[in-house]
């Protein structure tokens, strides 16, 4: 089989020797796509139905699955990829990567290097991680609600990510590339109050407080214009702190910051009465400011 590479993190794409191959559209893509996520495990019949047509399912549902398969199982044939029908379902054995599994193994590889304290390999798998997402999660596959909660998981892990690697940037005295990260970030997500803190401290540990205040102001307006809400307390101090003039600003370890509507800010496509009703939205949560004032003997003080 020729070597395959299908990702989607982003629009779904399959390569094969680097060369795009044209993919099946509709029901038949969403099909492609469960089967890929079940990585050669068997996807169950009622499962594929529950996706495809939810409790609506047609008289013609049996018949147009046989043709969806069918449609499949020729494309499959195609790339040097077999459908194997099982007793209850299906199974894809289509070789190759997939990006959604790097990325999730990366994720988890930088949180074991940071937990034994291999700061720098944290770092990289964290970076390659985010590298590896392109946009919202098989952003052109029609979803049901298998694939739209996977998309989600993707998401909030992609967005934590982010905001780990820039702490674990600013820790390692690289606060420019930090800045870099968040801006590009916030740029798709300007309501993570934990990635405007974070750029906060990398733009004042960079010596440029102006960029710092404009961070908080900008954070201001996205929360209050587009939500009605005022910034948490200790992203407020945290301002107040930078306005000071403290010499030393950090986010220390802790719990993170309120993330308003949760997962359901990617592309502003969802709204808070989404994320309401799936029960999804992230709880009040915050991060510990630690504000460190004065030279040498110099007592730290915390807010």
């Amino acid at each position: 089989m020729e070597q395959l590479a299908v990702n989607l993190l982003g629009p779904m794409e399959v390569r094969q020797l680097g060369r795009m191959v044209p993919i099946p559209t509709g029901k038949v893509r969403t099909l492609l796509a469960m089967l890929l996520l079940e990585q050669d495990r068997t996807l169950r019949r009622a499962t594929v139905y529950s996706e495809l047509w939810g409790d609506a399912a047609p008289a013609s549902a049996a018949a147009n699955l046989r043709n969806y398969l069918s449609e499949l199982r020729v494309w499959a044939m195609e790339l040097g990829a077999h459908l194997v029908q099982g007793h209850d379902g299906w199974s894809l054995a289509i070789g190759g990567s997939l990006d959604a599994l790097q990325f999730q193994t990366a994720i988890d590889e930088g949180r074991r290097a940071r937990g034994r304290g291999d700061r720098a390999t944290a770092i990289k798998c964290l970076a390659s991680a985010v590298a590896l997402y392109r946009d919202s999660p098989m952003l052109d596959v029609p979803q049901g609600p298998l694939l739209y909660g996977y998309a989600q998981v993707l998401l909030v892990r992609w967005q934590s990510a982010v905001e780990e690697c820039a702490e674990l940037l600013i820790e390692a005295g690289e606060p420019d590339r930090a800045c870099l990260l968040l801006y590009s970030f916030l740029g798709r997500q300007p309501y993570r109050e934990r990635a405007w803190g974070l750029l906060m401290v990398a733009c004042s540990s960079s010596g440029d407080v102006a960029a710092a205040i404009d961070a908080y102001q900008r954070a201001c307006g996205y929360l209050a214009g587009d939500l009605n809400v005022r910034p948490s307390p200790l992203l407020m101090s945290l301002y107040e702190a930078i306005l000071r003039g403290d010499p030393q600003v950090r986010l220390g370890c802790g719990p993170k910051p309120r993330s308003h509507f949760g997962p359901f800010l990617d592309t502003g496509s969802r709204t808070p009465g989404d994320a309401q009703r799936m029960g999804l939205c992230h709880t009040r949560s915050r991060f510990h400011l630690i504000v460190l004032v004065g030279m040498g003997a110099g007592r730290p003080t915390a807010r």
